[in-house]
């Protein structure tokens, strides 16, 4: 899980510091980031869930099976310390959470409907534009 989180918020990085997905180049309203920010976080949430269930799942049934074997009870943190530790170092399969991921082009169509529809626009208007 943490690993995961890593990569979210080193992805979340790279967008912000991205101009946008096209290639222009400008200074980006402060209101273009945060609407940016927030269809990126809106799209990936059902992605997001589900990665996060399949690891929920995993602990919880790793959790169990040490409650009911009464493996944690020499153990600082117990069964949620060896739960938490098989999950994370164990491989699970997400497969079928990837139909979830949003594309690139997904993301940029909702980001430009999003900013058209609130009005917000993506450069400031002092910012010289290249090309």
């Amino acid at each position: 899980m943490h690993i995961e989180r890593t990569l979210l918020r080193l992805a979340i990085a790279s967008l912000l510091a991205m101009p946008n997905l096209a290639g222009a180049t400008c200074d980006l309203t402060e209101e273009y980031k945060n609407l940016r920010l927030a269809t990126y976080k809106a799209l990936r949430e059902p992605f997001n869930q589900c990665r996060n269930s399949v690891e929920q799942w995993h602990y919880w049934k790793a959790f169990s099976k040490c409650e009911h074997q009464k493996a944690g009870e020499h153990v600082g943190g117990g069964c949620a310390h060896i739960a938490g530790l098989k999950v994370s170092t164990s491989r699970n399969d997400y497969n079928h959470c990837e139909v979830l991921r949003p594309t690139d082009r997904e993301f940029t169509e909702a980001l430009d409907e999003e900013a058209s529809s609130k009005g917000i626009s993506q450069c400031k208007p002092s910012s010289a534009q290249h090309e």
